[in-house]
C-alpha cells in the first residue's frame, strides 16, 4: 500500500514540475517503479555452489530491456546484497529465457524520453551499478543472447564477465543518438582501455564472443551450462574470507571519480530525449 501511493502521488507531476537534480536514489526508485513491467530476482544457486547467488532480470518478451520498475528492483536488490545475510563468495548476474538484456525496454525508454526524466534515470542506475561493483564479494555476468546498449553496461560494470560462444554484445547507444547513461563508463574504459573503449563506443559494433575474449572483455566462453558450472566451481576453491579480502583490496585501488559521474549524467541528459533520440528511436532499429 505504501508503495501504491507513493505511485499515485508520482503520477501527479508533469514532466515540467520535475527537479531532477533534487531526486535522491531512494526517490528515484520510488518514482521509476511506477513504470510496470518486468522483475529482478535473487536467489541462491544450489548446493554443490556454496555462497554463490543469482539475480536474474526476467522481462522476456522485451528481451530482458529494463523497465522503470525493474530499475527499481535492481536498487532494492543492492540492499539486500549489501547486508550478505548468506555470506556469500559471488553473485551471479543473468537473464531469463537465453537472453543477457537488451538494455532499456523500449516502451518504457519512449515513456521517459526527455531530458528530466533521463536525467533521474541515469542518476538511479549509475547509483545503483557503483554498488554492484562496490559489492563485498565478486561479481559475474553470465551473458547469453544478446547484451546491448545499458544491458553491455551492466555487464561491465562486473567484476568478471563470461559469455556464451554465441552471445553478442555491444555498445549501441550511439544507434539511438544518446551515450551510455547508467553509469558503465568508466567500467568500459577500464575494461576496454581508452583506445579500444573509444572504438566500441562510436562504432556501435556487436561484437561477438571470441572477439571480446581477445580484447580482454570477456574472461570466459562456454558452450554449455555444464562448461559454465565448471568454470564456476573454481570459484569453491579458496574460503570466502580471502575472497572478500582481495576483492576489498581491488576496490580500494579501483576507487573512481565523483566528478567524473555527474559529467557522464549531464552529457547524457543533454542528448536524451532530444530530436535526435526522438527520431532514431520512432525508426525502430534493430540492433544486429
Amino acid at each position: 500500500m505504501f508503495l501504491k501511493r507513493i505511485s499515485n502521488s508520482f503520477r501527479q507531476f508533469s514532466t515540467n514540475k520535475l527537479k531532477p537534480a533534487n531526486f535522491t536514489p531512494q526517490r528515484a526508485a520510488e518514482y521509476l517503479s511506477t513504470f510496470e513491467g518486468g522483475k529482478v530476482t535473487i536467489e541462491l544457486y544450489g548446493k554443490e555452489f556454496p555462497g554463490i547467488a543469482t539475480l536474474t532480470l526476467d522481462n522476456p518478451t522485451k528481451k530482458n530491456g529494463l523497465t522503470g520498475s525493474m530499475m527499481a528492483d535492481l536498487h532494492y536488490s543492492m540492499d539486500r546484497l549489501e547486508k550478505d545475510e548468506q555470506n556469500l563468495r559471488a553473485l551471479i548476474i543473468q537473464g531469463s529465457n537465453g537472453t543477457f538484456c537488451s538494455g532499456g525496454d523500449l516502451d518504457f525508454v519512449k515513456k521517459i524520453c526527455d531530458s528530466d526524466h533521463g536525467y533521474i534515470m541515469c542518476s538511479l542506475m549509475s547509483h545503483t551499478l557503483t554498488r554492484l561493483s562496490r559489492l563485498p564479494f565478486i561479481s559475474i555476468s553470465k551473458i547469453e543472447g544478446f547484451a546491448l546498449g545499458g544491458g553491455a553496461e551492466l555487464a561491465s560494470t562486473c567484476d568478471i564477465r563470461v559469455a556464451h560462444a554465441k552471445a553478442k554484445i555491444g555498445f549501441v547507444q550511439g544507434r539511438i543518438g544518446v551515450t551510455p547513461g547508467w553509469g558503465g563508463l568508466p567500467f568500459i574504459v577500464r575494461n576496454f582501455g581508452y583506445s579500444r573503449a573509444l572504438e566500441a563506443l562510436c562504432t556501435a559494433k556487436v561484437f561477438n564472443s571470441l572477439e571480446l575474449q581477445k580484447l580482454g572483455f570477456l574472461q570466459e566462453i562456454y558452450e554449455t551450462n555444464a562448461d559454465f558450472e565448471k568454470y564456476l566451481s573454481r570459484y569453491l576453491s579458496i574460503e570466502v574470507e580471502p575472497i572478500k579480502a582481495m576483492k576489498k583490496g581491488v576496490i580500494a585501488l579501483q576507487k573512481r571519480d565523483l566528478e567524473a559521474f555527474e559529467v557522464e549524467r549531464r552529457v547524457f541528459a543533454s542528448l536524451w530525449g532530444g530530436e535526435l533520440q526522438k527520431a532514431l528511436l520512432s525508426e525502430n532499429r534493430k540492433h544486429k
